[in-house]
């Protein structure tokens, strides 16, 4: 029996957000929706998204971004959200969807195409937030790289 896992959902956003569909970013992140719900309602432990799925999502919205300006800035919405959620899941001991560099890099780059002051200001307190986690000890894979 074939059976999918989180890995298998997860090539699917991957795929999804690297796509031309003009709402590629939105199928993306349904499907990490629908990992959630799977999960919750059957519960199915081996479809619990990981920091992967909400990066994966999180880079087809930087890519979605590019699309337009106002897709930039409904995807920098998006993408801090998703990366709160990431955190608070952390914070709440799901180790698994910690955010990591590549994540918090993967954020930038989405506020970065905005072409908002507010979003930029984000951008540099996100930076030293991801200093912070990594001096605080609470996330060893948030050190802040020469990318971010």
């Amino acid at each position: 029996v074939i059976r999918p896992e989180t890995k298998t959902f997860n090539i699917l956003i991957n795929a999804f957000g690297r796509s031309a569909y003009p709402d590629s970013a939105l199928r993306a992140e349904q499907i990490l929706s629908n990992m959630f719900k799977m999960q919750e309602t059957h519960g199915y432990p081996h479809l619990a998204p990981d920091s992967f799925s909400f990066t994966a999502v999180i880079s087809a919205l930087s890519r979605w971004a590019n699309r337009s300006r106002k897709n930039a800035r409904e995807a920098a919405v998006r993408a801090m959200q998703l990366l709160s959620r990431m955190e608070s899941m952390a914070e709440g001991g799901n180790r698994h969807v910690a955010p990591t560099a590549v994540t918090f890099n993967t954020v930038l780059d989405v506020l970065s195409k905005t072409g908002k002051m507010q979003d930029a200001k984000r951008a540099e307190a996100l930076v030293e937030r991801m200093q912070q986690l990594y001096d605080d000890r609470r996330n060893a894979n948030a050190r802040p790289s020469v990318i971010s």
